[in-house]
């Protein structure tokens, strides 16, 4: 499906118009941040670096650690403590996070819809498909599973 460019222009502003973007180097920012979220973004990107199952940040000096209410890498039941998704599509696009607990935990926390991969993506090929799918998503109005389809085909298409 081809996307008419008034059509996008006109979704493409009100798309911006409905996301935040924000970067957190600390677990109380992230959380923070997660927790103001509640229904104001059709597509939330978590991009990170995952592992085991986890979201990892930046190591902190060992005197502002100490300081840190939330010291532990950021794990699905921190998620599903503090965020609320309503509605939301929410891309994981980081190593590992695709796995069960961070779907129910999503799920929980009211996201519409969770897409991850299931292993440790290629950098790259995550950026390509974050943009992939949230440009025929948002901007052409294709359905999520439609959106999903064409960016996973342009992802392989790309390796």
């Amino acid at each position: 499906m081809r996307c008419s460019p008034s059509r996008c222009a006109v979704r493409s502003r009100l798309s911006i118009a409905e996301s935040a973007s924000a970067w957190s180097r600390r677990l109380i920012q992230l959380v923070s941040t997660l927790a103001e979220l509640d229904g104001k973004a059709r597509v939330i990107a978590l991009c990170c670096h995952g592992d085991s199952g986890t979201i990892v940040l930046p190591d902190l000096a060992s005197r502002v650690r100490a300081t840190q209410r939330i010291k532990d890498p950021f794990r699905p039941a921190h998620l599903q403590a503090h965020a609320r998704f309503a509605g939301s599509i929410v891309l994981g696009l980081g190593c590992g996070i695709g796995r069960l607990g961070w779907s129910r935990a999503l799920r929980v926390a009211g996201a519409l819809a969770y897409i991850a991969p299931d292993g440790d993506p290629e950098g790259n090929a995550a950026l390509v498909f974050a943009i992939q799918f949230c440009y025929r998503h948002l901007a052409c109005g294709q359905p999520p599973a439609v959106a999903h389809a064409a960016a996973s085909a342009a992802v392989g298409s790309a390796s």
